[in-house]
This record gives C-alpha cells, sequence and structure tokens, in this order.
C-alpha cells in the first residue's frame, strides 16, 4: 500500500514537474490510446449485461416463482374473498333476488300511491272534469248572462227578422188593389212590356210560366215539370236549381241562371187565371214532396198525404227543404195567393210545438215560416198560437214581453171561465147536473129503452142505442 502511494507521488511530481514540458505529449497520446482499445459498442453491451444481471438477481430473489404461479394464486384469493363476502347476503339465486326487488318496489311504490289517490281513475277524471267546468263557466256567465239557447234564438231572430222585414213592405198590397189595364198575356203584350221605359229587365219568369222558354240550366218547360216531376222524390230532393224556376221571388237565389220578379211581372200573375192555376199546381207538386195534401183551394187548408210519415223522415234529414218552403210562402204572398200562408204556417206550427214530429222544422216555422204571412191579424194569430204551445215560455223571444204578458192574462182568464163552467166534482167537459135533470134523462132512458127480447128495427132507435 505505502508503495503504491510512493509510486502515486512519484507520478505526481513527475506531471507537475513536467507539466510544461510538451516532448512527451505524443506518447502520452499512444498510452492512452492503448488503454482504452476497446470499440463503443463493446463498451455499451458490458454495461447492459451488468444491469441485466443485478435486474434479474434481485427479482428471483423477491418473487422466486414464475408469473404463471403468481397470477393463479392471486386470482384464486380474489375469488375466494369475493364470494365468501357474497353468499350471506345473496343466498338466493338470480331469478328470487330478481322477484324480491320488484315486490319490494311493488308494495313501496303502492303504499304511496293508495293515500294519495283513494279513487279510481275514473273518479278522478270526473273530479277534475268538474273543477275545469265550474272555472270555465265562472268566468263565461257574467260574460253571457243567457243560454247558449237563447242565445242562438235571438241572434235567428235578428236575422230573420230583418230580412222579412224587408219582404213585406215590397209583397203589401191594398185588398182594393187591381192591376193596371194591360194587353192578355201573350207574345204581343210582352213586346209591348219589352218596349216600356220602366221595365229595366226582361219577363224571363213569366215566359217560363207561358212556356215560351225551358229553365236554365234543366233545360225543362212548365209542362214537362208538371208532367214528369210528379212524385220523383229524388230529382225533387237533389236538383237544387228548379226551385227558383218554379216559385220566382224578388230576390236572388243559388240558381244564378234563374232571374229575380219583376214588377210587371207580379201584375201579370196576379191578373192571369192560367198563370195562377199553373202556379197552383207547382205548389201541389211541392206540398205531395214534404207529405202534405191541399184539402181546400179556396181557404187554402192542409193536411197530412197517405205516405206523410216516409216524407217527414226526409224533411228532418234534408234541412235545406226549410229555405225552399221560405221561398214558396214568400212567392204565394207575391202572387197573389197570400190565403194560403197561414194555413200551412199553422199546419206546420202544430207538426213541430204539439205533435213534435218535425224537430229539424221548428226553428225555422218560428224564425221564418211564421213572419212571411203578410196578412197581420193572421200573423198575429199564429205568434199567440205559437206562444200557447211553446214550451218553456220565458224562452219565447218571438214577440215583445209586453205582448207575452198580455197572452199570459188572457190564458189564465180562459182557463178561469173553463174551470167556472166546469166547476170541482164535475167530470172534464160536462157540467154537474142537478137532482131535477138527472130524473128527467133517466124517465128519457126508460121512455127510450127497448126489450133484449126485441130486434131494433128502426133507423131511429139504432141512432138512440147509439147515444146511449
Amino acid at each position: 500500500m505505502a508503495k503504491k502511494l510512493d509510486n502515486a507521488s512519484k507520478s505526481t511530481e513527475n506531471d507537475f514537474e513536467n507539466q510544461y514540458d510538451s516532448t512527451w505529449d505524443d506518447e502520452d497520446d499512444e498510452e492512452q490510446r492503448d488503454r482504452t482499445k476497446v470499440s463503443k459498442q463493446q463498451t455499451h453491451r458490458t454495461r447492459r449485461d451488468l444491469y441485466a444481471a443485478k435486474d434479474m438477481q434481485n427479482y428471483r430473489h423477491m418473487c422466486r416463482v414464475s408469473k404463471q404461479q403468481t397470477h393463479h394464486t392471486h386470482r384464486d384469493l380474489y375469488a375466494a374473498k369475493d364470494t365468501q363476502n357474497y353468499r350471506p347476503m345473496c343466498q338466493v339465486s338470480k331469478q328470487q333476488t330478481h322477484h324480491t326487488h320488484r315486490d319490494l318496489y311493488a308494495a313501496k311504490d303502492l303504499q304511496n300511491y293508495r293515500p294519495v289517490c283513494q279513487v279510481s281513475k275514473q273518479q278522478t277524471h270526473h273530479t277534475h272534469r268538474d273543477l275545469y267546468a265550474a272555472k270555465d263557466l265562472q268566468n263565461y256567465r257574467p260574460v253571457c248572462q243567457v243560454s247558449k239557447q237563447q242565445t242562438h234564438h235571438t241572434h235567428r231572430d235578428l236575422y230573420a227578422a230583418k230580412d222579412l222585414q224587408n219582404y213585406r213592405p215590397v209583397c203589401q198590397v191594398p185588398a182594393t188593389w187591381h192591376p193596371p189595364r194591360l194587353d192578355p198575356p201573350g207574345p204581343q203584350s210582352i213586346k209591348n212590356a219589352e218596349r216600356s221605359e220602366d221595365d229595366e229587365r226582361e219577363m224571363f219568369n213569366l215566359k217560363f210560366y207561358q212556356s215560351m222558354i225551358p229553365s236554365h240550366p234543366d233545360g225543362l218547360f212548365i209542362q214537362d215539370f208538371h208532367e214528369y216531376w210528379v212524385r220523383d222524390y229524388k230529382k225533387l230532393e237533389y236538383t237544387h236549381s228548379y226551385i227558383q224556376w218554379l216559385f220566382p221571388i224578388q230576390e236572388q237565389g243559388v240558381n244564378h241562371c234563374a232571374h229575380v220578379l219583376t214588377q210587371k211581372e207580379i201584375k201579370f200573375f196576379r191578373k192571369d187565371k192560367e198563370l195562377k192555376r199553373r202556379l197552383l199546381t207547382s205548389y201541389k207538386i211541392m206540398l205531395d214532396f214534404y207529405g202534405i195534401k191541399l184539402l181546400n183551394e179556396n181557404t187554402g187548408v192542409v193536411g197530412h198525404a197517405e205516405n206523410w210519415k216516409e216524407r217527414f223522415q226526409n224533411l228532418n234529414r234534408n234541412t235545406h227543404n226549410n229555405l225552399r218552403i221560405t221561398r214558396i210562402l214568400k212567392c204565394l204572398g207575391i202572387l197573389g195567393f197570400e190565403h194560403y200562408q197561414a194555413p200551412l204556417v199553422k199546419f206546420f206550427l202544430t207538426e213541430t210545438l204539439v205533435e213534435e214530429r218535425l224537430p229539424r222544422v221548428k226553428r225555422s216555422v218560428l224564425d221564418y215560416f211564421m213572419f212571411s204571412v203578410l196578412n197581420t191579424s193572421e200573423r198575429k194569430e199564429l205568434i199567440r198560437f205559437a206562444f200557447e204551445k211553446f214550451e218553456p215560455k220565458e224562452e219565447f223571444v218571438w214577440c215583445p214581453k209586453r205582448i207575452q204578458r198580455r197572452f199570459l192574462k188572457e190564458i189564465k182568464i180562459r182557463k178561469a171561465g173553463n174551470h167556472e163552467t166546469h166547476p170541482s166534482g164535475s167530470e172534464s167537459g160536462v157540467p154537474r147536473q142537478t137532482s131535477k135533470a138527472r130524473k128527467q134523462k133517466e124517465k128519457r132512458q126508460d121512455q127510450i129503452r127497448v126489450p133484449l127480447s126485441q130486434p131494433l128495427q128502426t133507423k131511429n132507435s139504432i141512432s138512440c142505442c147509439c147515444i146511449l
């Protein structure tokens, strides 16, 4: 050791001494190259081997087992612990566990549901509907203050009143009115009328009833209609272009090929009997279509036709016939058949308000048919009749309230008079008989009584028995 130190100290001293001597520098370089005669690659491999050796030495010491053995050991321990903790918790199969959870959930859900509802779905639904309806109607009533039915009647009355208010002044003809002296209806009179300065339109309706032109767009002459359309109910129902030609009025209808009735045509219709006869034939055809029959041509009284039940069903089904009847009534009033209006309206009032066979015609009867009657006294009587038969009376809006109060008083007076005529205790419609009257009746019966063994031979005896 001492020797090594001495050598080192000597070399150091030599180096220190020769640090400024460059004579031996080249030799020093060769000597250094000899000491490092290995390549960089050999140096690197040596270091890699030492590192690997140390690393694997430490690794084998720590593990002492292969990777595969270590992995299996850990999987077994984990599975053992996991299964050990799992079995006490479940103790049931997957299917049993699933059903158990479903039952618990259903129990909790229904436990919270029943106290809240306590009613079925249907009861809950009705309860909500009632609350909503109450709130809705609470806001609705102050605005309207009338029922839906009353509101509807009021609006229909206003429209019908305006329409018929414009209709009646045009049609009103004084009782002493006579048409001006004109030439008889014919080609020459029509030619003269066309030349007149007062006439602004050609008289198409008059020409149609005189069989000079056909109707449009059907192309029918008046004779064809009277001959081939009688009781052809399908054509009468589903064709909508003939009614404006058969019953012309001073208003434009849905058939724009038809023409409005002119004042000169009205004068000719009112004067000519043949034209009125043809118009009456058209009226009878339409009455038969509605199940009605004209009983008296002088008074205009009508009644049921033989097939009235079938035709009334059609009348209830197809409400556009209400418009046709309104047009017919207006035409009758314009062209000289005013006395036909009231009987037809009275018939419809009876069928709707009393018999209740035409419920879908009722509104039109009250709004339009009744007020198309030109005669004021007849119209008032129809309104009175409608008020007496209408129920409930507080919803009757076809005359002023003061008139309704007067009608009510008259009804009460009439009932009181009937009560005095037929006091209580007597049979309905038969006054109470005194003892003297009863004895006289029994005496008459004894005089006309015939023994059962004797046959009845005279007509008088038969009528007496029938009376008894």
